[in-house]
């Protein structure tokens, strides 16, 4: 991920603050939600010239591991300093 997809992905997600967390609860409604919104982040991604195109699923995968590698990083520098 580039730094403009990955400014797009956080901007997304501070307007979108629940979503961005994962504290959606998972039903019908919310599912559907979830997906649209998956959509919306996916084509501004695309769409915006630079970088890979990936699929829904594989942007909800990108920002999983984004979240889990900065967890990581605060972990290990609570335990260092």
């Amino acid at each position: 991920m580039n730094v403009t997809e990955k400014q797009i992905l956080i901007n997304f997600m501070r307007s979108h603050p629940n979503f961005g967390r994962g504290r959606l609860r998972y039903n019908r409604e919310n599912k559907r939600k979830m997906d649209e919104l998956w959509e919306e982040v996916t084509t501004a991604l695309n769409s915006s010239g630079c970088g890979s195109q990936k699929l829904p699923k594989e942007w909800a995968k990108t920002w999983r591991d984004c979240k889990s590698n900065l967890l990581k990083r605060v972990v290990s520098k609570k335990r260092i300093g």
